[in-house]
């Protein structure tokens, strides 16, 4: 299935998302490049215990899939990392599963505040901070002096 929906998932072209963003993103936050977060699929239980402690999400109390997935502001879907076991934290996901690499200068990804990666991706480009919203974390990839 993945085979044939793969043409449907496209990293977003700069200039085409800025001319199709929704009024309020054009307003409020006009670099944004996406939107990310993990999510967790349930499984059955596996009867090998290695696949089970591999897969067993504390977080859900089951056991379960998880995935890394990217929307752009007008909602199509612009990145789906391969599926992990439900024990593997948000933040490994994200430095394994090669979304840091799509990541640009001047780029704006909104993520819940729960969504703790923004450690990962200033070491991953050595150029982004990031603004601590209510309940949403904004991470800017943009020049920033770190020594201060």
């Amino acid at each position: 299935m993945s085979t044939e929906l793969k043409c449907f998932i496209a990293w977003p072209d700069p200039e085409t998302l800025r001319e199709n963003l929704p009024e309020y993103f054009k307003k409020h936050y006009s670099n944004t490049k996406c939107i990310t977060d993990c999510f967790e699929l349930f499984i059955e239980r596996p009867t090998s215990f290695k696949a089970r402690a591999a897969t067993y999400s504390n977080y859900k109390k089951h056991n379960t899939l998880k995935v890394l997935m990217a929307v752009t502001p007008t909602g199509s879907v612009c990145f789906i990392s391969q599926a992990w076991g439900g024990r593997v934290s948000d933040e490994v996901i994200t430095q394994k599963c090669g979304f840091l690499d799509r990541i640009e200068y001047g780029d704006v990804i909104l993520a819940d505040r729960g969504f703790n990666i923004h450690d990962e991706v200033a070491q991953s480009l050595s150029l982004c901070s990031y603004i601590m919203y209510w309940s949403l974390l904004i991470i800017v990839c943009m020049n920033v002096d770190h020594n201060k």
